[in-house]
């Protein structure tokens, strides 16, 4: 997940050096050439998460994460060869192959390791790291080289790879397979260790401060409220903070419409104001961020876990997609208001339905979540 969060967060600061004329591909990309760039992990992403699911309930978890790791080695092991276009398009690309099975498999796998009063932290964790990714990211992008950073973090996955041999496999899968007796053995030394980072940011007189600072503030609001769903989710609920953190994000969200129609018509309003709604916005979209993952998770059965997951992840890379290809067009005939509108009312919906539809699962097993389910019907 840090890996993926560095390479998703890589293409916002290496921009403009991509574009300068002190450029490492030895001319200034265009904006195409960048457009091609940044939409591959979400094209690849979204072909490869439903081909996962199948590839870790045949080969398991374990094994899945190794074949995760190899193209994200590979990403960062091609802008070390060449800046060309075409070789930080296939790079990106590749991250998308891996970014599938990414948000398909580590949430499985969590789940399947963790006892059940741990679920909702090492799940929230695991998103948390993606969002420090892209911080890390930011943060050296704007004042490093372009070189240096590459040979900095391709390290990482590599260190990666070595570690994936160490861990065992999920039990559930052991047990699916009939190795019981492996899970017996793995038992006598099996522990769990949970980090915790902590993240601080400050956003006064952001019209003040340098656009690299300004860029780095937006994953670090997305790290605070990831990292305070850590430390909550287990003390408040997966629901209660869902509902919770999706109005968060629906208010401000509608007051920066509101704020975008008032000044289309010749209206003023104090810029503080849509600095504040911006900030709610991140840090609430980083509350909500791993809690469907979590929830996703820890609601299916063994046989349907992987399969379904891959199929949501799927949707969800699509609407990613989506939003993408709509943004300008629905922005240039209805007005930009009408795009935080909309997504406010996704969020209240989104809250509502929560609370209808959506059982707790905090310290549940899955036998007790399905009988929850069976009571709804």
């Amino acid at each position: 997940m840090l890996t993926y969060g560095m390479q998703s967060g890589w293409v916002s600061p290496a921009i403009t050096v991509l574009q300068s004329e002190s450029s490492p591909a030895g001319y200034p990309l265009t904006d195409y050439d960048i457009s091609l760039i940044a939409s591959g992990i979400s094209v690849l992403a979204t072909c490869t998460a439903v081909i996962y699911g199948y590839i870790s309930d045949s080969i398991g978890r374990r094994w899945t994460l190794v074949v995760i790791v190899i193209p994200q080695i590979l990403c960062f092991a091609l802008k070390l060869v060449s800046a060309h276009p075409i070789c930080l398009m296939v790079s990106q690309a590749l991250a998308g192959v891996a970014g599938g099975g990414v948000f398909t498999v580590a949430p499985i796998y969590i789940k399947e390791i963790a006892q059940d009063s741990l679920r909702g932290v090492l799940g929230s964790s695991g998103m948390f790291l993606g969002i420090l990714g892209q911080l890390i990211m930011y943060a050296m992008g704007g004042y490093m080289n372009y070189y240096t950073v590459v040979w900095i973090v391709v390290w990482l996955p590599i260190l990666n790879l070595i570690a994936l041999f160490k861990i065992p496999e999920s039990p559930a899968f052991l047990i699916k397979k009939g190795k019981v007796e492996v899970i017996l053995q793995k038992m006598l030394s099996n522990f769990i260790i949970i980090t915790k980072w902590r993240v601080t940011t400050c956003l006064d007189n952001l019209c003040k401060i340098s656009p690299e600072l300004q860029a780095l503030s937006f994953p670090a609001l997305l790290a605070l409220g990831c990292l305070s769903s850590v430390f909550t989710v287990e003390k408040f609920g997966r629901k209660p903070l869902m509902i919770t953190s999706a109005i968060l994000i629906g208010v401000p969200l509608a007051i920066l419409g509101a704020l975008l129609l008032i000044q289309q018509n010749g209206g003023s309003f104090p810029s503080w104001l849509s600095v504040v709604c911006i900030s709610a916005c991140l840090y609430a979209s980083g509350l909500l961020y791993p809690l469907p993952y979590v929830v996703m998770s820890e609601i299916f059965s063994i046989e349907l876990r992987t399969k379904v997951l891959g199929v949501i992840v799927t949707s969800g890379w699509l609407f990613c997609a989506l939003q993408a290809i709509t943004f300008t067009p629905i922005s240039e005939y209805f007005g930009r208001h009408t795009l935080f509108f909309g997504f406010a009312c996704v969020n209240f919906i989104g809250a509502v339905l929560v609370y209808i539809t959506m059982p707790e699962t905090k310290g549940k097993t899955v036998e007790q979540i399905e009988k929850e389910f069976g009571g709804r019907k």
